[in-house]
């Protein structure tokens, strides 16, 4: 669970950038995702350590799983309520593109040049894919994914649950403790 947590986060802050602008988010809500995400993983840690007390360890690790594969699902899906018309175009090496007024294009991979003036995209090298999105001011995709973030955070707090249950576990055998929280 703990695991699921932490490297969640640090495997997907590679794309976090460019999964947000695909939302159509700005650069202050590509911003706000994290701070969403850890703003709730200390509301976690205050409310996750008493529903433990109260019910158990292993009740609310299950709580916090369920609680992630939710946020999880819904920061993935959120793509589809964007709502912003999106065209993908392969280029071969020397073919170009007729770029229109009012979207905005960008490269998905390979060598293709986009002027300032991104009047004209031209593939060089072996080409590549741009992809062409509609302006729209949809922002329900980025809302969603606000959503995702602010849940993952608010069930990520495992961590003292984790190390009590393992306290638990290995109690009386002090050596054994030490080795475990090591």
């Amino acid at each position: 669970v703990n695991m699921v947590d932490v490297m969640g986060t640090l495997f997907t802050a590679p794309v976090l950038v460019p999964y947000g602008q695909q939302l159509g988010a700005t650069t202050g809500e590509i911003a706000s995702f994290s701070t969403v995400r850890f703003g709730l993983a200390i509301i976690s840690l205050l409310w996750m350590p008493r529903l433990a007390d109260a019910k158990g360890t292993k009740v609310t690790l299950l709580v916090s799983v369920l609680g992630s594969v939710v946020a999880y699902g819904i920061q993935g899906n959120s793509h589809y309520l964007s709502g912003c018309e999106r065209q993908s175009y392969t280029l071969n090496m020397g073919d170009t593109l007729q770029l229109w007024e009012g979207h905005d294009c960008s490269l998905i991979n390979g060598t293709v040049t986009i002027p300032s003036d991104s009047s004209m995209a031209q593939a060089v090298g072996t080409g590549g894919i741009v992809e062409c999105t509609t302006q729209c001011s949809n922002k329900n995709g980025v809302y969603f994914f606000m959503v995702g973030r602010a849940l993952a955070g608010f069930f990520g707090g495992t961590q003292p649950i984790l190390r009590s249950y393992i306290s638990q576990i290995s109690l009386p055998n002090m050596a054994m403790l030490k080795v475990r929280m090591t």
